[in-house]
């Protein structure tokens, strides 16, 4: 799916004329809207994916979300679905709530790497809550289009869009959520939910960029919240539809009820009444995006909820994946195993995931942890019910910096594809020297562009 030659030759533009480059880089830098939320090195050359590749994939991540859209169906009409999840009485309550809409997963963002052994993409989880990027992704898209310009004139390399790298079109996708919902307001009034005090600059710049396009918008915490008979409103203010930015792992009802104790039963009122339009739905936030989610597809005996077509696109983009539970018995490569001594046995082909987790600290590699800890988290992860992954070891790609010279690094890449109302829109990617390719382990995000034609 990367256009090698393109990078090649891109790469080779980049260090020829590093001078003009990073002075572009300076330019444009000082002139473009903010789209970090953590400072991390910029790169000029960004990813480059095959157009004609990007066409396959973009079928086939299509596919796939339409099948998450179906196991969020299920999980409201099959017991042991709920049961194999494992969601707390008031989470089951939300997952439950008729959102408005559909699909119900309207904002994802699929994550993967391409795995070094085939270079196919494999999807490791389902960024299904709140994913980050929406609008600083467009932005670094367009940052970097500016600095290589030229350098893709030089290199005769043609590019071609995605609905993604328009700044607008998340904001469109939350209107049209909200138009299906039942909307009328001509301008209706967005919260960006975030916690008090937790707020990200993303966040920040999207109240910003939607308020300058007709669309007031504010960042507000839940419980600012005031429900009347017809509605949702903030110190007066009516509140139409929200976009819930808090992390599914940090949507803490305990601990947000301490000052209001009635908060979930207002929220869940309120959108069981229609008071306000929920962006993304609960199910879409407690079952697509849970880990449990990718090793439920895998598990022989939940099989028979799917069809072999649909089998046969989940075995292709995801990697080897099971439920840790106690005695449990696995086939893994062909051969019968107690799970919990193949995971002692092996630990370096795995990693351990925490059902929600938020900058990889839900996650374990097993070949990045000393043995102590690697048996401490399977032993959590036996009580709690972890899940278990085949590790999948990223392909590298040249990262170029400046310093007093151009400086080339392979590093460990990941693709994220960002699906809006269930059709691929765009990509965003990262890259970083450790295992995990994570913004806040020290990693750093790349540009994306797609190749269309060269020459």
């Amino acid at each position: 799916m990367i256009d090698w030659y393109a990078t090649g030759a891109m790469l080779a533009y980049i260090h020829q004329f590093h001078s003009q480059v990073s002075e572009m880089m300076e330019e444009h830098l000082s002139q473009s809207p903010k789209f970090q939320n953590v400072s991390y090195p910029i790169t000029p050359l960004p990813l480059f994916l095959s157009g004609e590749e990007v066409d396959n994939h973009q079928n086939n991540v299509e596919r796939y979300v339409v099948i998450l859209e179906k196991l969020c169906r299920l999980y409201n009409e099959h017991q042991e679905i709920r049961d194999y999840f494992g969601l707390k009485l008031e989470e089951d309550k939300l997952v439950r709530l008729d959102c408005g809409y559909n699909p119900q997963i309207r904002i994802c963002r699929l994550d993967g790497y391409f795995d070094r052994k085939d270079g196919s993409l494999k999807i490791l989880e389902n960024n299904a809550d709140s994913p980050a990027g929406t609008l600083f992704t467009p932005r670094l898209n367009g940052f970097v289009s500016q600095v290589i310009e030229r350098g893709l004139k030089a290199q005769t390399i043609q590019t071609k869009s995605m609905p993604l790298d328009n700044p607008t079109t998340f904001l469109e996708q939350l209107l049209a959520t909200y138009r299906e919902y039942g909307g009328t307001q001509e301008q209706p009034r967005l919260a960006i939910l975030q916690v008090a005090g937790k707020s990200n600059i993303e966040s920040q710049e999207m109240a910003r960029e939607f308020t300058k396009h007709g669309i007031p918008t504010l960042v507000a915490d839940p419980r600012e919240f005031t429900f009347t008979r017809t509605g949702a409103e903030i110190n007066g203010q009516p509140i139409h539809f929200v976009w819930n930015k808090i992390n599914t792992c940090f949507w803490d009802w305990n601990s947000l009820q301490v000052e209001h104790p009635n908060l979930l039963s207002e929220w869940i009122e309120a959108i069981s009444e229609r008071k306000i339009c929920h962006v993304n739905s609960f199910a879409s936030r407690y079952v697509a995006e849970n880990k449990r989610c990718i090793s439920f597809f895998q598990e022989p005996e939940y099989k028979q909820f799917f069809k072999e077509e649909e089998h046969s696109l989940l075995q292709s983009l995801l990697p080897w994946s099971r439920k840790l539970e106690p005695d449990k018995q696995v086939v893994y490569e062909d051969k019968d195993w107690n799970l919990a001594e193949l995971l002692s046995d092996r630990q370096a082909d795995f990693v351990l995931k925490q059902p929600y987790d938020i900058r990889g600290d839900g996650v374990t590699i097993g070949r990045s942890v000393d043995r102590k800890t690697w048996l401490d988290q399977m032993s959590l992860g036996m009580r709690q019910g972890f899940v278990v992954q085949r590790y999948i070891q990223p392909m590298t790609y040249p990262i170029i910096s400046f310093q007093r010279k151009p400086l080339v690094l392979p590093m460990n890449v990941s693709i994220d594809s960002f699906m809006f109302g269930g059709r691929l829109v765009g990509f965003g990617s990262k890259a970083s020297l450790e295992d995990k390719v994570n913004l806040f382990k020290g990693g750093q995000k790349l540009g994306v562009k797609i190749v269309e034609a060269i020459g």
